[in-house]
Protein backbone atom coordinates (compact mmCIF):
# COMPACT_ATOMS: atom_id res chain seq x y z
CA UNK A 1 0.00 0.00 0.00
CA UNK A 2 1.66 3.46 -1.12
CA UNK A 3 2.44 6.15 2.10
CA UNK A 4 -0.68 8.40 2.91
CA UNK A 5 -0.84 11.61 0.75
CA UNK A 6 1.22 14.44 3.52
CA UNK A 7 3.41 11.86 5.20
CA UNK A 8 6.93 12.24 4.80
CA UNK A 9 10.02 10.55 6.39
CA UNK A 10 12.45 13.18 5.99
CA UNK A 11 15.26 10.85 5.92
CA UNK A 12 14.61 9.30 9.69
CA UNK A 13 15.98 6.12 9.93
CA UNK A 14 13.92 5.14 13.05
CA UNK A 15 16.09 2.79 14.55
CA UNK A 16 14.35 2.81 18.14
CA UNK A 17 11.08 2.24 16.41
CA UNK A 18 12.54 -0.58 14.21
CA UNK A 19 14.67 -2.53 17.35
CA UNK A 20 11.30 -1.93 19.57
CA UNK A 21 9.08 -3.68 16.65
CA UNK A 22 11.32 -6.25 16.30
CA UNK A 23 11.53 -7.17 19.86
CA UNK A 24 7.63 -6.94 20.20
CA UNK A 25 7.10 -9.17 17.23
CA UNK A 26 10.27 -11.75 18.48
CA UNK A 27 8.22 -11.82 21.98
CA UNK A 28 11.35 -10.95 23.51
CA UNK A 29 10.06 -7.56 25.07
CA UNK A 30 7.48 -4.68 25.43
CA UNK A 31 7.26 -1.52 23.56
CA UNK A 32 6.02 1.55 24.60
CA UNK A 33 4.15 4.46 22.51
CA UNK A 34 3.94 8.00 24.25
CA UNK A 35 0.66 10.12 22.84
CA UNK A 36 0.89 14.11 23.55
CA UNK A 37 -1.52 16.12 21.86
CA UNK A 38 -4.92 17.20 22.56
CA UNK A 39 -8.61 16.31 22.53
CA UNK A 40 -8.63 14.66 19.00
CA UNK A 41 -6.11 12.41 20.60
CA UNK A 42 -8.12 11.79 24.08
CA UNK A 43 -11.26 11.06 21.76
CA UNK A 44 -13.64 14.02 21.97
CA UNK A 45 -16.55 13.18 19.52
CA UNK A 46 -16.64 9.45 19.16
CA UNK A 47 -18.13 8.97 22.03
CA UNK A 48 -21.71 9.54 23.37
CA UNK A 49 -24.15 12.51 25.16
CA UNK A 50 -23.72 16.05 23.65
CA UNK A 51 -22.16 18.62 23.59
CA UNK A 52 -18.68 17.27 24.59
CA UNK A 53 -19.06 13.24 23.05
CA UNK A 54 -17.15 11.50 25.80
CA UNK A 55 -19.10 9.05 27.30
CA UNK A 56 -17.47 5.88 26.31
CA UNK A 57 -15.26 7.57 24.41
CA UNK A 58 -12.20 5.90 25.32
CA UNK A 59 -12.90 2.52 23.26
CA UNK A 60 -12.93 4.22 20.02
CA UNK A 61 -9.84 7.12 20.38
CA UNK A 62 -7.04 7.08 17.82
CA UNK A 63 -4.62 4.98 19.94
CA UNK A 64 -7.47 2.55 20.87
CA UNK A 65 -7.61 1.85 16.97
CA UNK A 66 -3.91 1.95 16.31
CA UNK A 67 -3.25 -0.68 18.67
CA UNK A 68 -5.87 -2.88 17.19
CA UNK A 69 -4.54 -2.60 13.67
CA UNK A 70 -1.38 -3.32 14.77
CA UNK A 71 -2.28 -6.66 16.52
CA UNK A 72 -4.33 -7.50 13.80
CA UNK A 73 -0.72 -7.10 11.34
CA UNK A 74 1.15 -9.02 13.77
CA UNK A 75 2.39 -6.48 16.11
CA UNK A 76 0.99 -7.08 19.58
CA UNK A 77 -0.64 -3.92 21.04
CA UNK A 78 -2.64 -2.37 23.57
CA UNK A 79 -3.67 0.98 24.74
CA UNK A 80 -4.65 -0.76 28.56
CA UNK A 81 -2.89 2.42 30.62
CA UNK A 82 -4.54 5.29 32.68
CA UNK A 83 -2.92 8.61 32.65
CA UNK A 84 -3.95 11.20 34.90
CA UNK A 85 -7.64 12.23 33.81
CA UNK A 86 -7.26 13.48 29.85
CA UNK A 87 -8.31 17.14 30.89
CA UNK A 88 -11.46 16.38 31.93
CA UNK A 89 -11.89 18.66 33.89
CA UNK A 90 -11.49 21.17 30.92
CA UNK A 91 -15.18 19.45 29.23
CA UNK A 92 -17.14 20.96 32.27
CA UNK A 93 -15.82 18.71 34.74
CA UNK A 94 -16.91 15.59 32.87
CA UNK A 95 -17.00 12.67 34.60
CA UNK A 96 -13.68 10.46 34.03
CA UNK A 97 -15.59 7.47 34.95
CA UNK A 98 -17.92 8.25 32.18
CA UNK A 99 -15.39 8.53 29.77
CA UNK A 100 -13.37 5.86 30.80
CA UNK A 101 -15.78 2.87 32.17
CA UNK A 102 -12.49 1.04 33.38
CA UNK A 103 -11.83 3.36 36.44
CA UNK A 104 -14.60 3.29 39.58
CA UNK A 105 -14.60 5.64 42.84
CA UNK A 106 -16.29 3.84 45.38
CA UNK A 107 -17.71 5.28 48.56
CA UNK A 108 -17.29 7.13 50.12
CA UNK A 109 -15.87 9.25 47.39
CA UNK A 110 -12.80 10.92 48.23
CA UNK A 111 -10.98 10.25 45.27
CA UNK A 112 -10.32 13.08 42.94
CA UNK A 113 -8.60 14.44 40.13
CA UNK A 114 -5.94 17.45 41.33
CA UNK A 115 -5.40 19.68 38.35
CA UNK A 116 -2.27 21.60 37.81
CA UNK A 117 -2.72 25.15 36.12
CA UNK A 118 -1.96 23.45 32.51
CA UNK A 119 -4.26 20.49 31.03
CA UNK A 120 -2.44 17.43 31.21
CA UNK A 121 -1.11 18.51 34.24
CA UNK A 122 -3.32 16.10 36.82
CA UNK A 123 -3.37 13.14 38.92
CA UNK A 124 -5.37 11.71 41.06
CA UNK A 125 -5.40 11.54 44.89
CA UNK A 126 -7.40 8.85 46.41
CA UNK A 127 -8.24 10.95 49.41
CA UNK A 128 -10.42 9.09 52.26
CA UNK A 129 -12.37 7.18 49.39
CA UNK A 130 -10.86 3.72 47.51
CA UNK A 131 -10.84 4.10 43.85
CA UNK A 132 -9.97 0.96 41.26
CA UNK A 133 -8.64 0.11 38.12
CA UNK A 134 -9.93 -2.74 36.14
CA UNK A 135 -7.97 -2.95 33.06
CA UNK A 136 -10.03 -5.49 30.30
CA UNK A 137 -6.68 -7.27 29.03
CA UNK A 138 -5.62 -10.23 31.35
CA UNK A 139 -3.05 -8.58 33.50
CA UNK A 140 -0.19 -9.60 36.22
CA UNK A 141 1.23 -6.88 36.43
CA UNK A 142 0.41 -3.12 37.50
CA UNK A 143 2.86 -0.25 36.86
CA UNK A 144 1.65 2.46 38.65
CA UNK A 145 3.60 5.63 38.75
CA UNK A 146 3.16 8.04 41.63
CA UNK A 147 3.97 12.11 41.66
CA UNK A 148 5.80 12.48 44.80
CA UNK A 149 4.08 15.76 45.67
CA UNK A 150 3.57 15.70 49.51
CA UNK A 151 4.12 12.52 52.31
CA UNK A 152 1.21 10.01 52.12
CA UNK A 153 0.99 6.34 52.29
CA UNK A 154 -0.63 4.56 49.52
CA UNK A 155 -2.53 1.07 50.16
CA UNK A 156 -2.89 -1.08 47.26
CA UNK A 157 -5.16 -4.15 47.07
CA UNK A 158 -6.00 -6.55 43.77
CA UNK A 159 -9.25 -7.84 43.88
CA UNK A 160 -9.24 -7.18 47.48
CA UNK A 161 -5.99 -9.20 48.87
CA UNK A 162 -2.65 -7.75 49.31
CA UNK A 163 -0.65 -8.03 45.89
CA UNK A 164 2.43 -10.76 45.88
CA UNK A 165 4.77 -7.73 46.02
CA UNK A 166 5.20 -3.88 45.48
CA UNK A 167 8.47 -2.80 43.86
CA UNK A 168 10.24 0.23 43.19
CA UNK A 169 12.16 0.40 40.46
CA UNK A 170 12.38 3.93 39.18
CA UNK A 171 12.16 7.30 40.23
CA UNK A 172 13.30 10.40 39.66
CA UNK A 173 13.80 13.88 41.67
CA UNK A 174 14.36 13.58 45.42
CA UNK A 175 13.19 11.44 47.30
CA UNK A 176 12.31 7.92 45.84
CA UNK A 177 9.14 6.32 47.74
CA UNK A 178 9.51 3.56 49.40
CA UNK A 179 7.40 -0.04 50.12
CA UNK A 180 6.18 -1.46 53.25
CA UNK A 181 3.90 -4.74 52.94
CA UNK A 182 1.34 -3.20 50.10
CA UNK A 183 1.80 0.41 50.84
CA UNK A 184 3.90 2.81 48.95
CA UNK A 185 5.05 5.16 51.38
CA UNK A 186 5.84 8.88 49.43
CA UNK A 187 8.09 11.64 51.81
CA UNK A 188 7.15 14.25 49.80
CA UNK A 189 9.67 15.73 47.24
CA UNK A 190 9.60 16.29 43.67
CA UNK A 191 9.67 14.07 40.50
CA UNK A 192 8.08 10.98 40.11
CA UNK A 193 8.38 6.98 41.65
CA UNK A 194 7.24 3.70 39.24
CA UNK A 195 5.96 0.91 41.49
CA UNK A 196 5.28 -2.20 39.98
CA UNK A 197 2.68 -4.39 41.88
CA UNK A 198 2.26 -8.13 41.23
CA UNK A 199 -0.25 -10.47 41.20
CA UNK A 200 -0.40 -13.98 41.86
CA UNK A 201 -2.29 -15.04 39.28
CA UNK A 202 -2.80 -13.65 35.12
CA UNK A 203 -6.39 -13.18 34.80
CA UNK A 204 -8.51 -9.91 35.25
CA UNK A 205 -7.50 -8.05 37.87
CA UNK A 206 -8.97 -5.18 39.85
CA UNK A 207 -6.19 -2.60 41.54
CA UNK A 208 -8.03 -0.48 44.00
CA UNK A 209 -5.70 2.29 46.07
CA UNK A 210 -6.79 4.37 49.43
CA UNK A 211 -4.96 6.86 50.86
CA UNK A 212 -3.46 7.54 54.75
CA UNK A 213 -4.23 11.87 54.10
CA UNK A 214 -7.02 13.70 52.17
CA UNK A 215 -4.08 14.96 50.01
CA UNK A 216 -0.81 14.58 48.96
CA UNK A 217 1.30 12.29 46.60
CA UNK A 218 -0.82 11.06 44.10
CA UNK A 219 -1.10 8.68 41.09
CA UNK A 220 -0.18 10.10 37.78
CA UNK A 221 -0.70 6.53 35.29
CA UNK A 222 -1.65 2.82 35.66
CA UNK A 223 -0.67 0.34 32.94
CA UNK A 224 -2.09 -2.70 33.37
CA UNK A 225 -0.23 -5.56 31.44
CA UNK A 226 0.51 -9.78 31.32
CA UNK A 227 4.18 -10.19 31.95
CA UNK A 228 3.96 -13.24 29.49
CA UNK A 229 2.72 -11.08 27.07
CA UNK A 230 5.00 -8.78 24.47
CA UNK A 231 3.67 -6.13 23.16
CA UNK A 232 3.35 -2.18 22.62
CA UNK A 233 1.93 0.03 24.98
CA UNK A 234 0.25 2.86 24.41
CA UNK A 235 0.76 6.44 27.03
CA UNK A 236 -2.02 8.20 26.01
CA UNK A 237 -0.22 12.15 27.82
CA UNK A 238 -2.75 14.02 26.04
CA UNK A 239 -5.72 16.23 27.28
CA UNK A 240 -8.61 18.73 26.23
CA UNK A 241 -7.69 21.81 25.86
CA UNK A 242 -3.95 21.29 25.61
CA UNK A 243 -1.94 23.33 23.55
CA UNK A 244 1.74 22.35 22.33
CA UNK A 245 3.34 24.85 24.90
CA UNK A 246 1.53 22.94 27.58
CA UNK A 247 2.39 19.79 26.34
CA UNK A 248 6.26 20.73 26.48
CA UNK A 249 5.54 22.57 30.31
CA UNK A 250 9.09 22.28 31.54
CA UNK A 251 8.27 24.42 34.97
CA UNK A 252 5.61 23.61 37.37
CA UNK A 253 6.55 21.98 40.57
CA UNK A 254 8.89 19.98 40.13
CA UNK A 255 6.72 17.84 37.92
CA UNK A 256 6.39 18.63 34.27
CA UNK A 257 4.54 17.43 31.02
CA UNK A 258 7.99 17.30 29.62
CA UNK A 259 9.26 15.52 32.70
CA UNK A 260 6.30 12.87 32.37
CA UNK A 261 7.56 12.17 28.65
CA UNK A 262 11.26 11.75 30.03
CA UNK A 263 10.68 9.36 32.80
CA UNK A 264 7.92 7.32 30.28
CA UNK A 265 10.75 6.98 28.11
CA UNK A 266 9.03 6.03 25.05
CA UNK A 267 10.11 4.12 21.87
CA UNK A 268 7.99 6.05 19.64
CA UNK A 269 6.20 9.42 20.46
CA UNK A 270 3.61 10.57 18.33
CA UNK A 271 3.04 14.32 18.62
CA UNK A 272 -0.51 15.97 17.20
CA UNK A 273 -0.81 19.65 18.78
CA UNK A 274 -1.87 22.76 16.94
CA UNK A 275 -5.44 23.30 16.97
CA UNK A 276 -5.72 25.48 20.27
CA UNK A 277 -2.18 26.99 19.18
CA UNK A 278 -4.08 28.18 16.03
CA UNK A 279 -7.25 29.29 18.00
CA UNK A 280 -5.27 31.25 20.90
CA UNK A 281 -3.41 32.79 18.31
CA UNK A 282 0.27 31.69 19.09
CA UNK A 283 2.89 32.80 16.58
CA UNK A 284 4.32 30.22 14.60
CA UNK A 285 7.94 30.62 16.49
CA UNK A 286 6.34 30.27 19.76
CA UNK A 287 4.32 27.01 18.16
CA UNK A 288 7.72 25.70 16.54
CA UNK A 289 9.76 26.32 19.81
CA UNK A 290 6.90 24.06 22.10
CA UNK A 291 7.51 21.40 19.33
CA UNK A 292 11.23 21.69 19.51
CA UNK A 293 11.05 20.67 22.83
CA UNK A 294 9.12 18.01 22.82
CA UNK A 295 10.93 16.53 20.11
CA UNK A 296 14.45 16.49 21.82
CA UNK A 297 12.94 14.68 25.02
CA UNK A 298 11.24 12.18 22.91
CA UNK A 299 14.48 11.87 21.15
CA UNK A 300 16.21 10.38 24.50
CA UNK A 301 14.68 7.75 24.01
CA UNK A 302 13.35 6.93 20.54
CA UNK A 303 11.61 8.21 17.38
CA UNK A 304 9.28 10.97 16.55
CA UNK A 305 6.61 11.13 14.09
CA UNK A 306 5.02 14.82 13.72
CA UNK A 307 1.75 14.87 12.96
CA UNK A 308 -0.08 17.65 11.90
CA UNK A 309 -3.93 18.29 12.78
CA UNK A 310 -6.75 17.76 10.34
CA UNK A 311 -8.83 21.24 8.96
CA UNK A 312 -11.38 22.58 11.79
CA UNK A 313 -13.23 25.28 11.58
CA UNK A 314 -12.67 29.00 12.98
CA UNK A 315 -11.08 29.83 14.90
CA UNK A 316 -9.14 26.28 14.91
CA UNK A 317 -7.84 27.01 11.81
CA UNK A 318 -6.00 30.26 12.01
CA UNK A 319 -3.41 30.55 10.07
CA UNK A 320 -3.36 26.98 8.80
CA UNK A 321 -1.40 27.45 5.90
CA UNK A 322 1.70 28.81 7.78
CA UNK A 323 1.03 26.40 10.73
CA UNK A 324 1.69 23.88 8.29
CA UNK A 325 4.83 24.79 6.83
CA UNK A 326 6.05 25.54 10.25
CA UNK A 327 5.79 22.03 11.39
CA UNK A 328 6.85 20.40 8.02
CA UNK A 329 9.92 22.40 8.19
CA UNK A 330 10.59 21.94 11.69
CA UNK A 331 9.93 18.12 11.34
CA UNK A 332 12.50 17.98 8.35
CA UNK A 333 15.54 19.95 10.59
CA UNK A 334 14.41 17.12 12.84
CA UNK A 335 15.13 14.38 10.80
CA UNK A 336 11.60 13.45 11.68
CA UNK A 337 9.06 11.30 10.04
CA UNK A 338 6.01 13.68 9.13
CA UNK A 339 2.33 13.13 8.49
CA UNK A 340 -0.09 16.35 7.24
CA UNK A 341 -3.68 14.84 8.14
CA UNK A 342 -4.49 18.40 6.76
CA UNK A 343 -3.21 17.43 3.33
CA UNK A 344 -4.65 13.77 3.89
CA UNK A 345 -8.06 15.08 3.76
CA UNK A 346 -7.58 17.75 1.48
CA UNK A 347 -7.39 20.43 3.41
CA UNK A 348 -11.29 20.89 4.09
CA UNK A 349 -13.41 20.26 7.22
CA UNK A 350 -14.45 16.57 6.71
CA UNK A 351 -18.58 15.75 7.30
CA UNK A 352 -17.39 13.75 9.87
CA UNK A 353 -16.74 15.97 12.75
CA UNK A 354 -19.45 15.96 14.82
CA UNK A 355 -18.72 19.94 15.58
CA UNK A 356 -16.71 21.05 13.39
CA UNK A 357 -13.67 20.00 14.97
CA UNK A 358 -13.80 16.63 16.88
CA UNK A 359 -14.07 12.85 15.05
CA UNK A 360 -16.89 10.84 14.63
CA UNK A 361 -15.84 7.05 15.37
CA UNK A 362 -15.65 6.62 11.86
CA UNK A 363 -13.49 9.47 11.43
CA UNK A 364 -11.02 8.70 14.18
CA UNK A 365 -10.92 5.30 12.87
CA UNK A 366 -9.17 6.55 9.44
CA UNK A 367 -7.05 8.44 11.21
CA UNK A 368 -5.66 5.72 12.88
CA UNK A 369 -5.33 3.57 9.85
CA UNK A 370 -3.18 6.61 7.85
CA UNK A 371 -0.77 6.63 11.22
CA UNK A 372 -0.59 2.61 10.99
CA UNK A 373 0.42 3.13 7.64
CA UNK A 374 3.02 5.77 8.43
CA UNK A 375 4.42 3.26 11.39
CA UNK A 376 4.83 0.46 8.07
CA UNK A 377 6.73 3.08 6.53
CA UNK A 378 8.89 4.05 9.13
CA UNK A 379 9.68 0.24 10.08
CA UNK A 380 10.05 -0.69 6.25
Amino acid sequence: MPNPVGFALNGSTNGALKTMVARVRAGTARGRIVWKGDSTTVGQGCGTGAPYYLAGARANRVPAVLAGLLSASGTPALDNAMVGDNGMNQAGKFPFVSYDTRFAIGAPAGSFAVFQSLPGGSYYSPGTGVFSFTPTASVNIFEVVIYNLSANILTFLIDGIAPQSIVIDKFTGSPSATTVGNTVVAAGGTGFSRAIITASTTGVHTLSCTSSASSGAGIRSILGFASGVRAIDMLVHTSLGASAAQQADISSEGWTNNGALAFDAPDLTIVNCGLNDMAGGVSTAAYAGSLQTIINTAKLSGDVLLVFPHRCIAPLNNNVANYLVTAAVLAASNTCAFMSLDQYFGGVVDSRLVDGAHGSAAFYGEVGDVLKRCISAMVA
